[in-house]
């Protein structure tokens, strides 16, 4: 390893580290006496997902079998998925730093341990079954991991691991099993062989800054996931910001799209074109009733029930923005998050470049 990666990975795990102590019960304590925060420069690292929180078994099929395939990191699952799908070659990119060691986590004990024990090891981090396939993890990777769990008591780093590192909401192992191609049926042992193979590069970026480092480069298949929520969000949706969004996806990547090729640009939680049309009829006729995110009132609680929220605030803009576009509009498989009148499934919506 050069000495600038190694001097990277070190900035990680101290990070990290910082992080997990950030995310713990004793942060609050340790800043009320000390009067302020020793963790001030390390806001770009953020806390890890166990799994994906997006239905990829149903769209996934719309890529019809991508050899070079573009994806965020996150938990590692839409790397995972693409390589079932058939990517031979996959460009991962993510705003968070530690997703590379997370998605290297994911492959290394996919490869190493039986489905059972992967879903074992996604529920206690267990400094045992790690040991097992550690030694399969990229130089920097290992050395990240290797770091994190040596600087914890071997008896409770899983748990440590899991509760203030791996902090975001975790899915049911069943659930987990039905939105992941990968971990169905025979998909399991047929990636743990082709894995091995797949060529995986890590870009320094976020997504607006994919068009500048991905330069000449196209793709059988893309996936945005659901950042598109993330830039529209809360108290500062607007159409204006949808209208940018639609305007990056439509001039800035799909030239990257292969012919034929295709990309999930953003995935909406409990949303569908005839929940637009009801959520459109509610914001008109009472839009001071619109809920944002945070702790909700009583008195505003039927209005969330209802799905009168700036979540889908955000969806019907877009919606509206790419109602032009030959978008293809998947339904998906419901995924626990979002709020409307109909919860039975997700939409993920897709461009082909025909």
């Amino acid at each position: 390893m050069d000495a600038k990666l190694k001097e990277r990975t070190i900035k990680e795990i101290e990070a990290t580290l910082a992080l997990m102590l950030r995310n713990s019960p004793d942060y609050g304590m340790l800043k009320m006496i000390t009067g302020e925060s020793p963790f001030e420069k390390t806001e770009a690292y953020e806390s890890l997902y166990v799994s994906a929180t997006e239905d990829m078994r149903s769209y996934y099929k719309v890529f019809d079998a991508p050899k070079t395939f573009l994806t965020i990191g996150a938990s590692g699952d839409q790397v995972l998925n693409a390589i079932e799908a058939g990517a031979e070659e996959i460009d991962v990119y993510d705003s968070n730093p530690l997703t590379k060691h997370a998605t290297n986590l994911k492959l290394a004990a996919q490869r190493n341990l039986s489905k059972p024990e992967l879903l074992d090891f996604y529920s206690n981090f267990s400094a045992f079954t790690f040991a097992k396939f550690a030694e399969d993890l990229p130089e920097d990777s290992l050395i990240y991991w290797y770091g994190i769990y040596s600087s914890l008591p071997v008896e409770m780093a899983g748990k440590l691991i899991k509760d203030f590192l791996y902090t975001y909401k975790k899915l049911d192992r069943d659930l987990v099993i039905s939105i992941n191609s990968y971990l169905r049926g025979s998909a399991y042992k047929k990636v743990q062989e082709r894995s091995k193979d797949v060529k995986i590069n890590y870009l320094d970026s976020d997504l607006l800054n994919l068009p500048k480092v991905i330069g000449s480069r196209k793709y059988d298949g893309m996936t945005f996931s659901n950042i598109y929520e993330y830039l529209n969000y809360n108290d500062k949706v607007s159409r204006k910001i949808a209208k940018e969004y639609r305007d990056f996806v439509i001039n800035a990547m799909l030239p990257h799209l292969t012919d034929n090729g295709t990309m999930m640009f953003a995935y909406l939680y409990a949303f569908s074109k005839k929940l637009k049309e009801d959520f459109d009829k509610m914001h008109k006729e009472n839009p001071s009733k619109l809920v944002g995110t945070g702790a909700i009132t009583m008195d505003r609680y039927m209005d969330y029930l209802s799905g009168h929220t700036t979540q889908n605030l955000a969806y019907s803009y877009l919606m509206d923005e790419v109602k032009d576009d030959n978008v293809l509009y998947v339904p998906t498989n419901h995924v626990q998050f979002g709020q409307s009148k109909d919860m039975s499934h997700d939409l993920a919506l897709c461009l082909r470049n025909k």
